[in-house]
């Protein structure tokens, strides 16, 4: 009897199917945003990428590019200028099917990164990355974040191959390039090779047991790598503000969402409207009030005076911090956008889409005498019970450390450095966007906490036998 369906043969191939599913289910979103709304949403900054690569391909000019990127990083006005060439500039739609090859890839990466750990629960951990909604609906917006965390997937897999495989030179580099694209992708990432350079020198001495000076050697591979991929941009802003700089983004991102973050009590999902008005006020006073920003004999370059104008608004930030937030609200602002940020279901996503505010369900709105459930509010709801569980089976990883697992200690443990890594980055800042970077490492640890959950019933139902037969 003939076979008609050849399961052997299908389970060779299953990361090349499992590739044409999430590519062909992405790509599906894509088409519907297309048909229904404007692919350019202006909502998300999509423009401040657009524009760089655009003047790329009008120009020819890398100074002028450069130039034109303010406070952003390079790879994805790059990655946008490429595709332009190709498909012609302004077609949008080229970008986000790109990003929805870019997703497939990157599920296929992390399923092949919890085979390091398992065989089992594939289909679960397909279901769980290629549908993750934060990553599966990021597809749809011309934004960094599925390049973004499609090089922090790659790296992560090399990284856990040293902990997983034999330790081998080819993985800590190849981990080191790709964290060092994620490095100049987005500025979130500046911190990152400093981590990786503290996890190989304490792997590699105290579980390698090699001597210290070639430890050092082979921890310092993340940093020169990233430092390196990153020096056409320390040299374009030490050449035009003589000063040695990553980016210039931070003071307007800790006074202009930071600080209207930290004014709400229990940190926020979207920032405090009146604490922003304040902050843009008395920026604008202090801007007004520099020489520097208004001497007519000086002329300042834009990125001379984008320098000047970040450390204002640093010093304005921490003068509000000082004066006008208590110590107490702090904490509870620490406390609630930490919370907001793990267990926030970013199915608002699509709601936001048709029109529905994410205030909408916020505690205040519920809070509110005319307040009535909606469809919308049902709609949201079993998502975010369901990603409350997920989180409780994330927690239960944690236990491969607690009991000391030899096998999978170490990657666990790199793993929840990496998550407290970008949530200490995203301080204040409780929006579900910002958890983007640790999607990857999450899926992961879910699936960790499944083998463990297993493992514990397994155990359980074994000596209770015992038990019943003694």
């Amino acid at each position: 009897m003939i076979k008609i369906i050849n399961i052997d043969e299908i389970m060779k191939k299953k990361f090349f199917f499992i590739f044409l599913i999430s590519f062909f289910s992405s790509s599906l979103l894509t088409f519907y945003i297309n048909l229904n709304f404007n692919l350019l949403d202006e909502n998300y900054g999509s423009l401040d990428y657009i524009g760089p690569a655009l003047i790329l391909n009008n120009t020819s000019s890398i100074n002028d590019f450069f130039y034109s990127l303010s406070s952003r990083m390079p790879t994805y006005p790059l990655l946008i200028s490429f595709l332009f060439k190709i498909f012609g500039n302004n077609n949008y739609l080229s970008i986000l099917l790109f990003q929805c090859f870019l997703h497939s890839i990157t599920t296929v990466i992390l399923l092949k990164t919890v085979q390091l750990f398992t065989k089992k629960f594939f289909l679960i951990s397909f279901c769980l990355i290629a549908f993750n909604p934060n990553m599966f609906w990021h597809t749809s917006i011309i934004l960094p974040e599925t390049l973004f965390i499609f090089f922090i997937s790659i790296g992560l897999y090399f990284f856990i191959c040293i902990f997983k495989k034999e330790f081998l030179l080819k993985n800590v580099f190849l981990s080191s390039v790709f964290f060092g694209f994620a490095y100049i992708t987005k500025p979130s990432a500046i911190y990152i090779p400093y981590i990786l350079f503290l996890f190989i020198l304490f792997f590699t001495y105290f579980k390698q047991k090699i001597l210290l000076p070639k430890c050092i050697m082979l921890s310092l591979i993340p940093l020169v790598i990233s430092f390196f991929l990153a020096s056409p941009i320390y040299y374009f802003n030490y050449l035009n503000t003589n000063k040695i700089t990553y980016s210039y983004q931070k003071g307007g991102h800790l006074l202009q969402y930071v600080y209207p973050c930290l004014s709400k009590k229990w940190g926020c999902g979207s920032r405090d409207k009146e604490a922003l008005k304040k902050a843009i006020k008395l920026q604008e006073e202090a801007f007004k009030n520099n020489k520097d920003l208004n001497n007519k004999e000086t002329k300042l370059n834009k990125l001379k005076k984008s320098t000047i104008e970040s450390k204002i608004q640093k010093e304005i930030f921490y003068k509000l911090l000082k004066e006008d937030i208590e110590k107490e609200k702090i904490l509870t602002s620490i406390i609630g956008y930490s919370s907001k940020f793990m267990l926030h279901t970013s199915i608002i996503f699509p709601l936001q889409k048709h029109g529905i505010s994410y205030e909408e369900f916020s505690y205040i709105s519920y809070g509110k005498e005319n307040f009535s459930l909606k469809k919308y509010h049902f709609f949201w709801l079993l998502p975010q019970f369901f990603l409350i569980f997920l989180r409780f089976i994330q927690f239960f990883s944690l236990k491969g450390i607690l009991t000391y697992d030899r096998k999978n200690m170490w990657p666990i443990i790199f793993l929840i450095c990496i998550n407290l890594y970008f949530i200490i980055v995203s301080f204040g800042v409780g929006n579900f966007r910002y958890r983007m970077p640790i999607e990857p490492a999450l899926s992961i640890m879910t699936i960790l906490g499944i083998l463990k959950i297993k493992k514990e019933f397994k155990s359980f139902f074994i000596t209770n036998n015992k038990k019943k037969l003694l």
